[in-house]
């Protein structure tokens, strides 16, 4: 910013004028400028100058703030989400849902991914009153389910029903160059600041393995694999250029044995390795052999590092004695937070809890 006179200092029109002449014409010139020479200039006192600057950083400087200030500012402002299940946004503490992060939740068949992602869904548009782009690739997307989630929450009143689950837009996708497809649409509705896109603050897609293992076949492995790092660029554009929440729903599978994991694992004749994204050598032995349990996420080594936090969703127990509707939430990976914590939760007619 160009130097100007301020009243009642000594940075006066004449004091400019004597600054312009030694090539000192902005604030930051001024700013910058070794006290000696400036006490020359303008013919001050050390004290003098310096007061000088102060002032103008003062006027013109950015203003401190203490992170725990950004923090409440940042959470009154709407950008701290968080999921609504209790045990979980206690188990991630500050890091819950908000505004630019990239989830995945993985988890066996029928534990219950789509309760969950649902649950979610519900309690944001609930507490935030904003949109949600709920991606239904399984095309098992039931909106019976969720009135029946609304119902069991009595404390929602019934003329509410309605205007929740209009906030909650769900379009359905039979192939992964659709699910490409429609971020590129909603992205280009951004751009254009199309008002209903506008407030849709979180995507949710349910799930990517029901698409992309479509392109397990050799003929398209490499379609699969360069529509997988498409998906990659477009999700981060939409977290981090428009503040857009992403939770993908991924599918964890059985370990392959050792035996045979050492066998996939034997290199080309070129030296490489095999990298099949989706098949059973996807990961590496140490990953494999890394990884909680004995299941891994599907969509194979590349998609490994992509999501910022990685959660699994598992069955409690299935003796008959146990209670059925307990599920353990658990980090596997994150950037945030420490990794294999885990918290209950339980299925329920109200989703989950």
């Amino acid at each position: 910013m160009k130097l100007i006179a301020i009243d009642n200092t000594e940075l006066s029109e004449y004091s400019i004028s004597l600054l312009n002449r030694c090539y000192i014409h902005t604030v930051n010139n001024f700013l910058n400028e070794k006290t000696e020479k400036l006490k020359n200039i303008l013919n001050l006192k050390e004290e003098q100058v310096d007061d000088l600057k102060k002032l103008l950083r003062q006027r013109f400087g950015p203003t401190k703030i203490k992170l725990a200030q950004l923090y409440s500012r940042w959470e009154s402002n709407g950008c701290l989400y968080k999921t609504g299940i209790s045990n979980l946004d206690s188990m991630l503490g500050g890091e819950s849902l908000q505004s630019g992060s990239v989830w995945e939740m993985c988890g066996p068949s029928g534990v219950g991914k789509t309760q969950w992602a649902l649950s979610v869904a519900i309690n944001f548009v609930i507490s935030k009153g904003l949109q949600v782009l709920y991606i239904d690739t399984k095309l098992d997307l039931s909106a019976i389910r969720i009135k029946q989630m609304l119902q069991s929450r009595y404390m929602i009143n019934a003329e509410m029903h309605a205007g929740i689950m209009q906030l909650i837009k769900v379009e359905r996708c039979l192939s992964a160059q659709g699910v490409i497809n429609m971020l590129e649409n909603f992205e280009r509705e951004i751009e254009y600041k199309n008002p209903r896109v506008m407030k849709t603050n979180l995507i949710i897609i349910d799930s990517l393995p029901a698409v992309w293992l479509l392109l397990k076949a050799n003929e398209d492995c490499l379609s699969g694999k360069w529509l997988l790092s498409r998906l990659n660029n477009l999700i981060y554009k939409l977290a981090q250029k428009y503040y857009v929440a992403i939770i993908i729903i991924n599918l964890s599978v059985p370990i392959i044995a050792d035996g045979q994991l050492n066998k996939n694992f034997n290199r080309t004749q070129h030296g490489e390795e095999n990298d099949d994204l989706y098949g059973e050598n996807a990961y590496s032995q140490e990953i494999i052999l890394a990884q909680y349990g004995k299941l891994r996420p599907m969509l194979g080594r590349y998609w490994q590092s992509i999501p910022r936090l990685r959660l699994s969703l598992d069955y409690g127990s299935k003796m008959p004695d146990e209670d059925v509707t307990l599920r353990y939430i658990r980090i596997l990976n994150s950037c945030y937070t420490t990794i294999n914590l885990k918290c209950p939760v339980h299925l329920t007619a109200k989703g989950i809890i």
